[in-house]
């Protein structure tokens, strides 16, 4: 827009320095026709370099895409693996608790069938029940 609105300013001068009734010399018509030619060729090697970049951005953008849905991909995957380990972790501990609960079920019954079987013994056999008891506490 610029280069046109140059261009037109140039022939515009060259109109008004040679006289409102005369037309343009041939070499002057050349010279910015010439002028125009070159703007244009700048303006399009300038439009050139930046489509140039705007394809190579383009292109690093894919990429860039491309990485972080790998990367998203990847971390989903280690979100599962982790959701997995969450759930295995969780059932041990459910797993641990019921045998936590066994187990002093267990200890309580041991300890009661202890003391009765204890306490039946000194009814039934009360004078080995003392050499017993007694021997233990030397």
């Amino acid at each position: 827009m610029q280069t046109g609105i140059m261009v037109f300013t140039a022939l515009l001068s060259i109109s008004v320095l040679a006289g409102c009734s005369s037309t343009p010399t041939l070499g002057k018509q050349m010279a910015a026709a010439s002028a125009d030619s070159a703007a244009l060729s700048a303006q399009w090697q300038r439009g050139d370099e930046l489509a140039s970049k705007g394809r190579k951005l383009i292109e690093k953008g894919r990429d860039r895409v491309e990485d972080g849905n790998e990367m998203i991909e990847d971390g989903n995957d280690k979100i599962a693996a982790g959701n997995k380990l969450i759930d295995k972790g969780r059932d041990a501990i459910a797993a641990g608790k019921d045998e936590q609960e066994r187990g002093a079920d267990m200890l309580r019954r041991g300890e009661a069938a202890r003391e009765e079987s204890e306490r039946l013994y000194a009814e039934r056999y009360p004078e080995l029940y003392r050499q017993i008891t007694a021997t233990k506490a030397r």
